[in-house]
C-alpha cells in the first residue's frame, strides 16, 4: 500500500479523499480494504445501499459527498435531482455519516450554458437542503479541467483538474 509510506500522505492537515467507485464488481462495497484508514472524505456516495455499506463498516464518524446525477445522463451515476432529498432524509440517521456535501460530473457536451446549468442545480439543491435543515452540507464538488470556470462561478469547493496537470491519460495497450 503506497500510503502508510508516503510522508506527504501522513500529514495531519491533508485531507485525503477518496473519489471514485467504492463498488466492487459485484455492485458492492469492496470487503478488502480498508478505505476508513486511509481517507478522510468519501465523494461519489451514489445510493442510500452503499451509504448503508459504509455506515455499517465504519467505526468513526465519516464525511461524505453525495453525488447526484444533475446532467440527466444514463451514462453516470448518482442520485435524481428528485430523488435527492429522501436520500438524505435516509442517510442523515445513519450514525457514521456525516453529509458534508455534494458533487456532480457535469455532462460529456461542448455546450457551455447546458454545462452551467448542471452545476447551477447542483448548487440551487444544496441551498433547498440548506433551508429544509441541512445546514451541515456545505461544500459543493463540481468541474473538471474543460469546465472548472463555470464550476467555480456555480459555487464550486472542489475541483478535478487531473488532466490540465498531468495531462490527457494514455489509453490501456
Amino acid at each position: 500500500m503506497w500510503l502508510p509510506v508516503c510522508p506527504v500522505c501522513q500529514n495531519p492537515d491533508l485531507v485525503r479523499i477518496f473519489k471514485t467507485s467504492l463498488h466492487d464488481n459485484t455492485g458492492s462495497l469492496d470487503g478488502n480494504f480498508d478505505y476508513f484508514a486511509l481517507f478522510d472524505l468519501f465523494q461519489s456516495v451514489d445510493s442510500v445501499d452503499l451509504a448503508d455499506a459504509i455506515n455499517k463498516r465504519s467505526s468513526t464518524l465519516i464525511d461524505i459527498f453525495l453525488e447526484v446525477n444533475t446532467s440527466f445522463e444514463q451514462s453516470k451515476f448518482g442520485f435524481s435531482p428528485e430523488d435527492i432529498f429522501a436520500a438524505v432524509d435516509s442517510i442523515q440517521k445513519m450514525e457514521n455519516l456525516q453529509i458534508s456535501g455534494l458533487m456532480t460530473i457535469g455532462p460529456l457536451t461542448d455546450d457551455r450554458v447546458v454545462t452551467r446549468k448542471s452545476f447551477a442545480l447542483l448548487r440551487t439543491i444544496r441551498e433547498k437542503l440548506n433551508d429544509r435543515g441541512y445546514k451541515k452540507i456545505q461544500k459543493l464538488s463540481m468541474g473538471m479541467s474543460s469546465d472548472y470556470d463555470m464550476a467555480i462561478e456555480e459555487g464550486s469547493d472542489i475541483i478535478r483538474i487531473g488532466r490540465a496537470i498531468f495531462g490527457d491519460r494514455n489509453p490501456k495497450q
